[in-house]
């Protein structure tokens, strides 16, 4: 993003409020990992998976194509971990 931009008050508003959704985000996928393993857990870590896999499709399709390396992938490959895990 260009400098000028970033130091524009709407987009520092709108960064901080993406930190916001990827730290809470984050900090679901760590709590699911401390809670006992049961079906239920299992399932919350899978859908935050899609859920991040989404988010990662709308952003390399719409801001940069490099958001598919860097969200999509992971989120790809947590998901078929789970699958095979399960």
């Amino acid at each position: 993003m260009p400098l000028a931009f970033v130091r524009q008050a709407p987009a520092r508003v709108s960064l901080v409020n993406q930190g916001i959704y990827n730290g809470a985000l984050g900090a679901m996928f760590l709590f699911t990992c401390l809670l006992a393993d049961n079906p239920t857990t299992w399932a919350v870590r899978m859908a935050l998976a899609g859920f991040v896999l989404i988010v990662g499709l709308v952003g390399g399709f719409t801001a940069t194509k490099k958001i598919f390396l860097i969200q999509c992938l992971p989120a790809v490959i947590t998901l078929l971990i789970g699958w095979l895990a399960k």
